[in-house]
């Protein structure tokens, strides 16, 4: 699949002197086309912004309360269960997805039957759980995938249950 354009803020990682910033540089070879938010209009990238929102409240919240974080890896490994967790077994509202994972509503839209793994099983050793908040599900990471068994996503309190 080909990307023809991609949207970023104005911000430095991203923006800078065409023929000099290494982003700009690295767009220019894959012959991408580079567009812009508004400045100060958080509206015209509210995909992000809600994302953000999304990985402060039910990532790095509850985690940062559990984990004490030495190093950029250690948050590295969480974002990775989380993404893994947020693409394949969380449900998502709203007209889209219409209570489908991203990756059920990227296999319909790709005419696949499976994805290749988001983070190699081979990094994510453990589950993650956030249990601090009872208004958040817990998450569990496995090497195999829920979604093509159509397994539900198993919390803290249906384990206790069974």
């Amino acid at each position: 699949m080909k990307v023809g354009a991609i949207l970023t803020d104005n911000g430095r990682e991203f923006c800078g002197i065409q023929e000099r910033h290494p982003y700009e540089l690295l767009l220019a070879m894959e012959e991408i086309q580079h567009r812009t938010t508004k400045v100060r209009c958080p509206r015209t990238n509210g995909f992000v912004e809600r994302m953000n929102r999304t990985l402060l409240d039910e990532c790095f919240r509850v985690k940062g309360r559990q984990t004490w974080y030495i190093g950029p890896e250690e948050i590295q490994r969480d974002l990775d269960r989380f993404i893994r967790y947020y693409n394949l077994e969380r449900s998502h509202q709203g007209y889209r997805l219409k209570g489908r994972t991203p990756a059920q509503a990227l296999i319909e839209a790709l005419g696949v039957t499976e994805l290749p793994d988001i983070v190699p099983p081979e990094e994510v050793t453990e589950p993650c759980h956030v249990e601090s908040d009872p208004s958040i599900r817990s998450f569990e990471l496995s090497s195999r995938t829920p979604l093509l068994t159509g397994e539900p996503l198993r919390t803290s309190q249906s384990r206790t249950q069974s």
